[in-house]
């Protein structure tokens, strides 16, 4: 799954940069290429292609396929350290096109410095981080209050600690995610792991509406 993730954002981001017009067809083209082996590339193929963005699709498809028999090549001959917990680094970094100064060293070098750094691209990566940690602050701030009301419910009168803002707010969270039969009231830990996986599940355009909802910035339509 590592190296599937390696293998699709390297290729993925570059051709992401072609489309946005960071970079041209040309050179996308040139570091794919050298993944590809001479024998798939169809010449007539890319020749009849009707624009540049439909032969960069058929580059991807195809420089993704070779890395994906590279690694697989990798995984059965590392297979023993694997399995024994001895295999110290990533596939990806072990295949043929991993060299120094190689194709993937040419793509990394290509997005870092004409795709990641952009100022929209800053931009996003900036707003995510205060998306993602602010919704995490607000779920766990509802969870503190919940075990905190919790804690004092034996004999306890507990209006002013188990918040009403923390009950709607964790009523927003998908069934289960907090609570089962077996176990009413979770310890806090797997309830951080749940909250944690709700939101990193999320799309990217619907944790920005749940945020800038719960914090007030726009109203439910």
């Amino acid at each position: 799954m590592e190296a599937a993730d390696d293998i699709a954002y390297r290729i993925i981001d570059l051709e992401d940069g072609f489309r946005l017009g960071r970079i041209t067809y040309a050179e996308f083209a040139k570091p794919i290429k050298l993944l590809i082996p001479a024998s798939w590339i169809k010449r007539e193929r890319l020749k009849l292609e009707f624009d540049d963005q439909a032969r960069v699709s058929y580059l991807r498809a195809l420089a993704i396929s070779s890395l994906i028999k590279q690694v697989s090549k990798v995984f059965n001959r590392k297979l023993h350290l694997i399995m024994t917990g001895k295999y110290p680094g990533e596939l990806i970094e072990d295949i043929p096109a991993a060299i120094k100064k190689g194709p993937l060293d040419s793509i990394s070098n290509l997005t870092c410095k004409r795709i990641y750094t952009t100022a929209r691209v800053l931009e996003t990566e900036a707003a995510g981080y205060e998306v993602i940690g602010g919704l995490l602050d607000i779920f766990w701030q509802a969870i503190e209050d919940k075990y905190a009301s919790n804690k004092r419910r034996n004999g306890v009168k507990n209006d002013d600690v188990y918040k009403y803002k923390a009950k709607k707010v964790l009523q927003l969270l998908p069934d289960g995610a907090l609570a089962s039969r077996e176990t009413p009231f979770p310890d806090r830990y797997q309830q951080l792991l749940h909250v944690i996986d709700y939101v990193t599940g999320m799309t990217d355009t619907f944790a920005l509406t749940l945020y800038r909802k719960l914090k007030g910035i726009a109203l439910p339509s």
